[in-house]
Formats: C-alpha cells, structure tokens, sequence
C-alpha cells in the first residue's frame, strides 16, 4: 500500500463514521461522531495486539491495566486522527471521491468498521487481565 492509500483509507473511515451518524440522526457533529468512532475502533485494536502479546509472553500486567491502557489510548487516537484528518480538513481532498461512492459501498464499509469495533472489543475484552 503507497502513503496516499493509506491516509485514503484513514479518511474513509472517518468519513464512514462521519456520514454513519448523520445517516442515524446522532447527535453532536458528524466530524465528533466520526473521530470518537474512529478513536474507539483504534484503541482497541492496539489493546488487542498489546494485550496479546502480553499473553503470548505470559508477562503479568495489572488488573487496572485495561482502563489506563484505554483512556491514554483514546487520547492520543483523537490527537493523531485530528492532526491527520481535521486538521486543515485534509480529509476533504478525498471527501469529493468518497461522495460519488454507492451507497451499497457506504453501507458495506459501514458494516466491516462496526464489525472490526465490535471483534476488537471482545477480543481486548478476553485478553484483558481479570
């Protein structure tokens, strides 16, 4: 994959849990709903691989391990994705490509993300120290 195809994806994402929200009547704005989704969705997938490689090494880690690991993770998923996608609105430069996207497509990428949200969450949720 070049640069550019991954920032697009990234974008898209974003774009998927933006447009998600609007299509679902959230509330907040779009572009909240969107990075807290994106946010969520990358934390947990990172908790799934430290976690696991936590397991895999038998290292031993605090039960309140999972909640800080969480919180910082969310912090700094919401400062990357803001500088890599708000800021300047450098999502925008695919937002007009992504506009002419099927709505079958939308839907299709809206499925995998909640769906990858969803496999992360009980994947971290197994993993996690109890």
């Amino acid at each position: 994959m070049t640069p550019r195809s991954i920032r697009k994806l990234h974008a898209y994402a974003f774009y998927v849990g933006r447009t998600t929200n609007k299509i679902m009547g959230g509330k907040g704005t779009p572009d909240s709903a969107g990075m807290v989704l994106l946010a969520v969705a990358q934390t947990f997938i990172v908790l799934d691989v430290v976690f696991g490689i936590r397991v895999a090494l038998d290292l031993p880690t605090s039960t309140g391990a999972f909640g800080s690991f969480f919180v910082v993770g969310v912090i700094v998923s919401l400062a990357f994705n803001y500088f890599t996608l708000l800021g300047g609105d450098q999502w925008r430069r695919f937002e007009h490509e992504f506009n002419h996207y099927s709505g079958d497509s939308l839907f299709i990428a809206a499925v995998v993300l909640f769906s990858l949200l969803a496999a992360s969450i009980l994947v971290a949720t197994f993993l996690s120290p109890s």
